[in-house]
């Protein structure tokens, strides 16, 4: 589940510096046979030894990691938009101006009608509303996990990814977010809060808390590092804290949305505490799936 986490933790030194190619070659190589070794282990009937879900990295190695992430800026084509339904990939000026007002009326998002080739336009998106801060979500995420434990369901609209946001993403793992619809679903709570927990504790992982989850758009727009998930659409944030990285997988879904999924997270060797550097805060498609299961 976090196994993947450890391997990238493995690509790092504790001086900060990026590993070669090789080197992460191998780490992945060693990884696989731990992995390998403990299947083994576990198909002849036998108790394999508990995976150590410790955070080896230095704080040195996240702060510079954070630092990469922060300095990736969006390009003027990072910054253009089309409609995900718009099979022409273009609108009419026309369509791009009411597209435009659009935007700004229900999302509060400045963007400018620019005429990318003779006849077909498209959008600049010039900026999006700030995400919520953590004094915001904290009554947000305490009002869905109530709402999950009556056994009801509700969603909240968190807000709307920007251009800076969506060039790190795309830099990072090839998934083009610009103009997705955040929201974080009760149901989605519930699964970390309860079903995640339960699996944490039994693995020596640390449990997760609401305050946790409330962090969540802080971590969205400023971690330290961003990767892919194992599943078509979904991205994995990680965020480094004095009593741990927190790990936050979101899913893509159609028409422009993207979901909060799962989190974990990772205790920090105490090793690492003392010097601990901390930055200021700046479904397949449609399925409910998530990374680690």
């Amino acid at each position: 589940m976090l196994a993947e986490g450890l391997a990238y933790g493995l690509r790092m030194t504790n001086a900060g510096r990026a590993l070669t190619q090789n080197e992460l070659k191998q780490a992945d190589e060693a990884m696989a046979a731990q992995k390998a070794e403990r299947h083994a282990i576990k198909k002849e009937g036998g108790q394999a030894p508990p995976m150590d879900y410790t955070d080896p990295r230095s704080p040195d190695a996240m702060h510079f990691a954070g630092k990469d992430l922060r300095s990736i800026t969006p390009g003027e084509t990072d910054r253009l938009y089309v409609g995900s339904g718009n099979k022409k990939g273009f609108y009419s000026e026309r369509d791009a101006i009411s597209v435009q007002a659009d935007l700004k009326r229900d999302y509060g998002v400045d963007a400018t009608a620019v005429e990318t080739a003779p006849g077909q336009w498209q959008l600049r998106v010039d900026s999006v509303p700030s995400g919520k801060s953590l004094e915001e979500m904290r009554p947000i995420v305490e009002d869905l996990h109530e709402t999950a434990l009556r056994g009801e369901v509700k969603k909240e609209f968190l807000g709307i990814t920007g251009p800076e946001e969506a060039a790190r993403v795309k830099a990072q793992t090839g998934e083009d977010i610009l103009l997705h619809r955040r929201t974080l679903d009760s149901r989605d709570i519930e699964h970390a809060i309860e079903r995640h927990n339960k699996q944490a504790m039994a693995i020596g992982e640390k449990p997760i808390t609401l305050e946790d989850i409330a962090r969540y758009e802080e971590i969205v727009s400023n971690p330290d590092v961003i990767r892919k998930g194992i599943h078509p659409g979904s991205i994995i944030y990680e965020k480094r804290y004095p009593d741990g990285t927190l790990y936050i997988t979101e899913q893509q879904l159609k028409n422009n949305k993207i979901e909060f999924r799962s989190m974990y997270k990772n205790e920090v060797a105490e090793n690492m505490r003392s010097s601990l550097i901390i930055t200021s805060p700046a479904r397949t498609k449609g399925e409910r799936v998530e990374d680690g299961e």
